[in-house]
């Protein structure tokens, strides 16, 4: 029985060594297997990547091309045979006021120099002059009401 006994652990450690010799083969396999897997994965990745690049390109570029068109209808829209002449009437417009305010804005600014230059009493001097043309106003205002007062009665002198 002590030989069968030993036989039987002698065929157990074998059993044992050959269990971690197959698991370190399985091991080692699988090991290969991970690295086969993430070589091809990553290969892949990288066309998958290529391929995505690509699309997001052409996505990029049929996006513009959509704006672009959008772009040309409202301009197409906006600017119609009817609404061409009306604009140019405007820009026209616009241009004229704009050289009317740049010859005013260069008239005032001549006209504060020559004032910054002038003597100090011509504040006093200006509404004094200022408050003469006011009276003279208001004197040619009653000599016209006056006049025609005047005309009127004649009329009830000769009846």
């Amino acid at each position: 029985m002590e030989r069968e006994e030993t036989a039987l652990r002698e065929d157990l450690y074998s059993a044992d060594r050959k269990f971690a010799e197959y698991y370190n083969v399985l091991e080692q396999i699988l090991g290969v297997l991970i690295k086969l897997v993430r070589d091809l994965k990553l290969q892949h990745q990288h066309k998958y990547d290529g391929l995505q690049k690509t699309w997001l390109c052409k996505r990029c570029e049929t996006m513009s091309a959509k704006l672009r068109v959008l772009e040309h209808v409202l301009l197409l829209e906006t600017y119609t045979k009817e609404s061409i002449p009306a604009l140019h009437k405007i820009r026209k417009y616009l241009l004229e006021a704009t050289e009317e305010a740049s010859i005013a804005y260069n008239k005032a600014v001549t006209r504060l120099r020559e004032y910054q230059g002038v003597d100090p009493h011509f504040d006093t001097i200006a509404r004094q002059y200022h408050d003469i043309i006011k009276k003279l106003e208001n004197m040619q205002w009653t000599i016209h009401q006056v006049e025609m007062d005047l005309k009127r009665l004649p009329d009830h002198a000769n009846a």
